[in-house]
């Protein structure tokens, strides 16, 4: 029995360990016919520019060992999902937050959210709020579970 429990754990613990950034993706089939996919980020902010230069906060919030992202537009918006996969599993709440809202008052009036599980980093930084973000937040939840995670939904700035 303990060894049947044993196996399970470790299946589980493979299956986490095996996800990747592709998996969390939206695909043709989960993307509105009202928006269509671009390849730059949409809008500045602070989430790509950590996007841009990940190796330069490794020592302070993790070795990113993957990143992509997805760019979408619509005659009602844009927005775009940044996502990050980490060597280990993050903790650090406080410096997420001031990476990617810092303290000026202008970045508390954009709609970035973010939301960490174990060792994975998912952004959405859209100008409304979007279809989009609701289908992807789903998707996320429902591969990687709800264990170690650190919400930034409901602290939107």
């Amino acid at each position: 029995m303990k060894l049947i429990i044993f196996l399970k754990l470790l299946l589980v613990a493979s299956i986490v360990q095996a996800q990747n950034i592709d998996d969390l993706k939206l695909d043709s089939s989960e993307i509105s016919i009202n928006y269509r996919i671009i390849n730059y980020p949409k809008y500045k902010s602070r989430a790509e520019t950590y996007y841009r230069y990940t190796k330069t906060y490794n020592s302070i919030i993790g070795e990113v060992i993957d990143k992509d992202f997805q760019a979408f537009l619509s005659t009602k918006g844009a927005g775009t999902i940044f996502y990050f996969k980490f060597k280990e599993n993050l903790s650090t709440d406080d410096l997420l937050q001031a990476l990617l809202w810092g303290d000026d008052e202008s970045s508390k009036k954009k709609l970035t959210e973010y939301l960490v599980i174990n060792n994975f980093l998912v952004v959405w930084r859209f100008d409304h709020k979007s279809e989009l973000e609701a289908v992807s937040r789903k998707k996320v939840n429902f591969i990687l579970g709800h264990s170690h995670q650190l919400d930034g939904y409901n602290k939107t700035h």
